[in-house]
């Protein structure tokens, strides 16, 4: 990221998802094709508006893209991502149609469920149509095993193996109750 003083105000440029993805290993196939971030990136590089001398996105796209910059470059840990996700669910011109299709298009629903999720939860903000980017409940659960394990409650490296087994267990046992509870 790059963050420079203009003016007296810290200004931070956050745009490399492609670069993210083309670091990657060939055999790097999710959440998205080498093929569909190329589509992608040229797809925002196309809609980008300029204000102010600056070239930004538009607010449905610039939505898109911080749910997917969480996920795939920061590893859904970021809360300051996550404030920032929050503050643009709140736009008026937010064309939620759009977020849904985009998602869809570059298959990665999950990518944009998980961060609007925890968006909401955390800052009681609202978004319409979450539902519709809702994974199947087996991928859902699943996910929630990944995302407790690897970016939520993370165990500490010193802890041996056994002990890191047993704390996916139990995590995945409080889900699986509070998924059934809710």
């Amino acid at each position: 990221t790059y963050v420079k003083r203009i003016y007296g105000r810290k200004v931070s440029i956050d745009l490399h998802l492609l670069a993210v993805r083309e670091a990657l290993t060939a055999w790097y196939k999710e959440p998205i094709t080498r093929e569909n971030m190329n589509r992608l990136t040229d797809y925002l590089l196309g809609v980008q508006i300029w204000k102010r001398g600056w070239p930004v996105l538009p607010d449905s796209e610039g939505l898109f893209y911080l749910c997917l910059n969480l996920m795939i470059h920061h590893g859904g840990r970021g809360i300051y991502q996550l404030a920032n996700i929050a503050r643009a669910t709140q736009s008026k011109q937010v064309d939620w149609r759009e977020v849904v299709s985009l998602a869809r298009n570059f298959r990665v629903e999950s990518y944009i469920y998980f961060p609007l999720l925890w968006s909401q939860r955390l800052f009681k903000v609202k978004v319409p149509m979450l539902n519709r980017l809702r994974p199947t409940p087996v991928r859902l659960w699943l996910a929630k095993l990944v995302i407790n394990r690897w970016t939520i409650m993370r165990s500490k490296p010193s802890s041996g193996w056994l002990w890191r087994k047993i704390n996916l267990l139990v995590i995945g046992y409080l889900r699986v109750v509070l998924s059934a509870l809710s």
